[in-house]
């Protein structure tokens, strides 16, 4: 039989299989089995053999029906598509036949370009990461169904088309100097607002976003507390690593904080290079709503504020020298502990965390095995390069499902 013949029995036997019921979702390469070989002269055969080759599939199609009478995908419905990564399709006619699309991924993409995109209208989520001006203006003006885009280091698309997303509740801006506070002002139903490491947003944009609950500013010089301090929905803030500016931000306006990272949070410089304070046990007391605190490498924040937040229930303390047992032992509802290169924190606290699900002793010299023998909760133990836990206290954590999972 001919190669042709041995295809058509192919697929027609897969067709067979998946007739009647067809299943919710189904992996990317089965469907190159259920499309006849003459759709678009076998263009979205290859295309999806090569997206199969070349992708890793994190995310699955899912197929209503397939008509093989019209050679085309009737009632389609795919929700997301795996990330296209330098991807080279031949053509962009597969996606113009997926109008249904609402969730597309193209960073670093150098192929896919406007004519394809502007026509994907029913997009909601859009990440145009390190795209390299393929998809411009042109295009993304006309998503205005978008609610989460993603600009990170994107220096294409500009206000002309980002001030008609006015349904966007989440934008990532980090490391971009294109997209400045004439469009972001007018996007006042965000809820998300990633500025890590941008230098062209201001306060004047950033006070109009009063819906505001998640704001990143990893690396941020810009944004001051002359904004900041009216967002009081805000239930999450990263401020790690912010030691390069003069800015201060008061957190105490912040009530409704439930995430803080302070990571590196320790000094600012000015032009003189005199070192100044900037998060302070001052603001930081008031937060007690606060249930996740990242004070890795924090030298300012002690244990005058910590001790007030009863209601953490993760908390990082990698190589921080500063908050001590007498705080520590007072947080009895923490699930998540890290305590990595940690040379001040001791069982006489750790052993009252009974509540433990998760902790980190990678590096640490000081927890033993009479605290850990005692916190017979936990389910993920992380003891990369410790030398003083010993099987004598892990033996008895019945409950234990990973050892030396770093993820917190």
């Amino acid at each position: 039989m001919s190669d042709k013949g041995d295809a058509v029995d192919h697929k027609r036997a897969a067709e067979t299989e998946l007739a009647g019921t067809v299943p919710k979702r189904i992996r990317l390469n089965y469907v190159v089995e259920m499309i006849e070989s003459d759709l678009l002269g076998g263009l979205i055969e290859d295309a999806i053999g090569a997206i199969c080759d070349y992708v890793s599939l994190e995310m699955h199609l899912a197929l209503a029906q397939v008509s093989k009478k019209h050679n085309r995908l009737i009632n389609t419905r795919i929700s997301r598509m795996p990330d296209i990564m330098g991807l080279a399709f031949r053509h962009n006619a597969l996606l113009n036949k997926l109008t249904n699309l609402t969730e597309l991924r193209l960073g670093y993409n150098r192929f896919i370009n406007d004519n394809t995109v502007m026509n994907l209208t029913n997009l909601t989520q859009l990440n145009l990461d390190c795209n390299n001006k393929v998809i411009t203006d042109n295009s993304v003006s006309h998503l205005t169904n978008l609610t989460h885009i993603n600009l990170s280091c994107n220096h294409v698309i500009t206000d002309n088309s980002v001030s008609h997303l006015t349904n966007l509740t989440h934008i990532n801006l980090s490391d971009n100097n294109v997209i400045t506070d004439n469009s972001v002002s007018h996007l006042t139903n965000l809820t998300e607002l990633d500025l890590n490491g941008n230098k062209v947003i201001t306060d004047n944009s950033v006070s109009h976003l009063i819906k505001l609950t998640q704001l990143y500013l990893q690396w941020n010089k810009v944004i001051t507390d002359n904004s900041v301090s009216h967002l009081t929905n805000l239930t999450h803030i990263n401020l790690s690593d912010n030691v390069y500016t003069d800015n201060y931000i008061d957190l105490k306006h912040l009530i409704k904080l439930r995430k803080l990272k302070l990571k590196l949070n320790n000094i600012g410089y000015n032009s003189d290079l005199v070192s100044n304070e900037l998060i302070t046990d001052n603001s930081v007391s008031q937060l007690t709503n606060l249930t996740q605190l990242n004070l890795s490498d924090n030298k300012v924040i002690t244990d005058n504020s910590v001790s007030h937040l009863t209601n953490l229930t993760y908390l990082r303390l990698d190589n921080n020298g500063v908050v001590t047992d007498n705080s520590v032992s007072h947080l009895t509802n923490l699930k998540k502990l890290s305590l990595t290169m940690n040379t001040v924190i001791t069982d006489n606290s750790v052993s009252h965390l009974t509540n433990l699900r998760r902790l980190h002793l990678g590096w640490n010299s000081v927890i033993t095995d009479n605290s850990v023998s005692q916190l017979t909760k936990l389910t993920h133990l992380s003891l990369n390069d410790n030398k003083v836990i010993t099987d004598n206290s892990v033996s008895r954590l019945t409950n234990l499902t990973c050892i030396n999972d770093d993820s917190m």
